[in-house]
């Protein structure tokens, strides 16, 4: 999953960000996300093989990202400056339960009920959000200027990331020394360089590399790399782990 899910995320947070200020406000953009994730967790909970449910994902992985990049931003515009601490803290808050209690929300379902359930109950969640989203966010329509989306950019980007989560798939059953995923590692280091090249060629680049010359940025960007390997490699690796070693059955290793 996570090869549908999370490349296509990670181009979507550069596709949406870009154009929330100028074409419709965040809100709408906030929204659209919504709707687009809610559309897309019903089209996997329906899903009648793989490929349908590969595509489903990657359809939701955009609308996560449309919600993701814009969050924050929403949160500034919002909110006035006296509560904007606040306001971010809770959303951060919000975010840090919702990683506690997802693996044993979703492995109780999935006892219950079954995988699918895992996508239905995004459902009403996610009309609850567009409705609340369309009802009570203010509509912004600040000025952004117009800039050309860099599309050799994204089209490298996206497919080193699949390469790469691909990559990491395949070592587990195969090996780090197999010729695939030997392959895919070169490939994705390929797309990787050919992406920064373009990136500091290009006139509106989708990352400016030029932040990367502050230390302060940089430590932080290692360290939140860091903190989410960390973390989310205990939340995939401790449920299968207790699974395949200790035999528990569903729900109960997901609830550790």
């Amino acid at each position: 999953m996570g090869g549908a899910d999370l490349p296509s995320g990670a181009g979507g947070q550069h596709l949406r960000g870009r154009p929330a200020g100028g074409h419709g406000g965040r809100k709408l953009l906030y929204t659209y996300g919504f709707a687009l994730f809610t559309l897309a967790s019903l089209g996997c909970a329906l899903s009648p093989d793989i490929t349908w449910l590969l595509v489903a994902r990657a359809v939701q992985a955009v609308g996560a990202a449309m919600l993701q990049a814009n969050s924050v931003a929403l949160i500034r515009t919002s909110m006035p400056a006296g509560k904007l601490g606040k306001a971010i803290g809770l959303q951060g808050a919000a975010q840090a339960i919702g990683l506690a209690v997802g693996p044993s929300v979703g492995g109780l379902l999935i006892g219950l009920g079954g995988w699918r359930w895992v996508f239905f109950v995004n459902i009403p969640a996610g009309v609850i959000g567009l409705l609340l989203g369309w009802f009570l966010l203010p509509r912004t329509h600040v000025k952004a200027p117009r800039t050309r989306l860099d599309w050799l950019g994204l089209a490298a980007l996206m497919p080193a990331v699949g390469a790469l989560l691909l990559a990491l798939s395949e070592a587990s059953r195969l090996g780090f020394g197999n010729l695939t995923v030997l392959g895919l590692l070169a490939g994705s280091l390929v797309l990787f360089v050919l992406f920064v090249l373009r990136e500091r060629r290009a006139r509106h680049p989708l990352v400016d590399l030029t932040l990367f010359r502050s230390g302060t940025f940089s430590r932080g960007v290692a360290t939140g790399l860091l903190g989410y390997l960390v973390l989310f490699g205990v939340l995939f690796v401790t449920p299968l782990h207790l699974e395949s070693e200790y035999f528990l059955p569903r729900p109960r290793p997901d609830c550790y």
